[in-house]
């Protein structure tokens, strides 16, 4: 299935680039809600429960091809998102944090409506930089990089441009600790805001 919408992708991204009428570069940056749901868990699957959202942010830069009307906008983002579970641990209940510091690559396909209001979705490739559990380093626990996607609307007034996306991203957990294995599915959902700026357009 993801092969089937890349290459979806890339034809269109060929398609949009040969018969591009504007060409746009620029920066982003902004603020998300990040979640965490535990899906799978093959062992203590009672052990995380009431997922909390935490606040995370993400910078980085965009492109844009546009024909008639229709959009490709690949970007390359550094983000910062989790969650936050409540832990039972020997009887006692704790709070835990997962924070993850990644590199994003959202490939959007959209469509512009009177040159101003925008939606768009797509996949989006993501490499895991950093992943902390409680200040443990748990980056070997989770896939090195995963698929997710990526869906919202956005606003162009001038050279600004606003988005709010929603997005989902679910990785492998396998992590051990002495004679304790924990492994599950970590469905990593955000909704993401962004201001953004058109160097060249």
């Amino acid at each position: 299935m993801k092969k089937a919408i890349l290459s979806v992708l890339a034809v269109l991204a060929v398609a949009v680039a040969a018969q591009a009428q504007s060409f746009t570069v620029g920066v982003k940056g902004g603020m998300s809600s990040a979640k965490l749901d535990i899906k799978e868990a093959r062992s203590n699957p009672m052990m995380y429960r009431d997922p909390e959202n935490i606040n995370g942010y993400h910078a980085g830069l965009f492109t844009r091809l546009q024909f008639m009307g229709i959009m490709l906008q690949p970007e390359a983002l550094l983000v910062s998102s989790g969650g936050k579970f409540t832990y039972d641990s020997g009887g006692s209940t704790l709070e835990e944090k997962f924070r993850l510091t990644r590199l994003d690559v959202p490939i959007m396909l959209g469509y512009n409506f009177l040159e101003v209001v925008r939606v768009n979705a797509g996949p989006v490739a993501s490499m895991v930089l950093n992943a902390r559990q409680e200040g443990d380093d748990v980056k070997d626990a989770l896939n090195k990089s995963d698929w997710g996607l990526q869906a919202g609307i956005g606003l162009d007034i001038a050279r600004f441009t606003l988005d709010a996306r929603y997005e989902r991203i679910i990785r492998d957990y396998d992590h051990t600790s002495g004679s304790a294995n924990t492994s599950l599915k970590l469905n990593n959902q955000q909704v993401i805001f962004s201001l953004g700026y058109k160097l060249i357009e």
